[in-house]
């Protein structure tokens, strides 16, 4: 889940770079992007985890305001620091990770202010239903990344979803029907050549 998520941030990151009038093309930097969940476990406490792999593309035209992305998270990649849960999470009774290997994220809808993203609303695609998502930023920033000197944007966003909504409804209400899905994103402009 938090993999869409940053699939929806690396969206939004792309779309207030000022570098000119055409599309740019940004990528997702996998070692500084991260997707969180949380949920509620038996009204105790609340327990996170996070998924490893995420990947994807981002287009942004600065000038027409206008842009795209699309980002795949691999389902098997959640990762809670606990084995055995781990392996829970991917079965049936969660992610189903041999039927449903990807969540997918595709936003084309990106709401600026003062040249600032502000939320960035698309598609989430989880266990075969695909439901609208808004994630809401609390900081955005682009700037020249100071090693690789290219574009680079980054921030920070976050959304709630009912799980159940895409059908994963095990061990509800003990288990947390709502999830809240942060999201920590960078990404860049490929140097001419990369990419």
């Amino acid at each position: 889940m938090q993999r869409l998520l940053a699939a929806g941030f690396a969206g939004a990151v792309l779309s207030v770079t000022a570098v000119g009038a055409q599309a740019a093309e940004y990528e997702i930097d996998p070692t500084h992007t991260f997707a969180h969940f949380e949920i509620s476990h038996l009204g105790l406490s609340h327990f996170t985890g996070r998924f490893e792999d995420i990947d994807g593309t981002v287009t942004f035209d600065a000038e027409a305001g206008t842009g795209s992305a699309d980002i795949v998270i691999d389902a098997s990649s959640v990762s809670t620091g606990v084995a055995d849960l781990d392996e829970h999470l991917r079965n049936e009774d969660f992610f189903h990770v041999e039927k449903y290997p990807e969540i997918r994220f595709s936003g084309d809808d990106f709401e600026v202010s003062e040249g600032k993203i502000m939320a960035v609303t698309g598609e989430l695609t989880l266990l075969g239903e695909t439901k609208p998502v808004t994630l809401k930023f609390s900081n955005f920033n682009c700037i020249e990344h100071p090693m690789r000197k290219v574009p680079a944007c980054g921030g920070n966003a976050v959304t709630r979803i009912m799980r159940s909504a895409f059908g994963m409804d095990a061990y509800v209400p003990a288990v947390g029907d709502e999830v809240k899905l942060s999201i920590e994103v960078e990404a860049f402009k490929p140097k001419e050549g990369e990419g």
